[in-house]
């Protein structure tokens, strides 16, 4: 089972997220990965670098611990945009 978060903001990137993550020791994938041909239907502005892959299948004491993680990464790069 997997989930995908967007997050729509001109700040967010993946691969900065990736970044972040890996070396916060959080293992997502990022959502360009998943774009490898021109999509049929138009999507939003962005929204191929705006989108990351998780994995809500570990144990539940995990999953709080990364998901906290994954918020304190976003919060950084928000901050590093202003």
């Amino acid at each position: 089972m997997f989930s995908w978060v967007w997050i729509d903001h001109e700040w967010f990137d993946d691969i900065e997220l990736y970044r972040r993550l890996t070396e916060k020791r959080v293992f997502v994938v990022h959502g360009r990965h998943f774009f490898v041909d021109a999509p049929s239907a138009p999507l939003p502005n962005g929204h191929v670098t705006r989108c990351f892959r998780m994995s809500p299948s570990a144990p539940e004491k995990t999953l709080i611990d990364e998901i906290s993680l994954v918020a304190e990464a976003l919060k950084e790069m928000r901050a590093a945009a202003r």
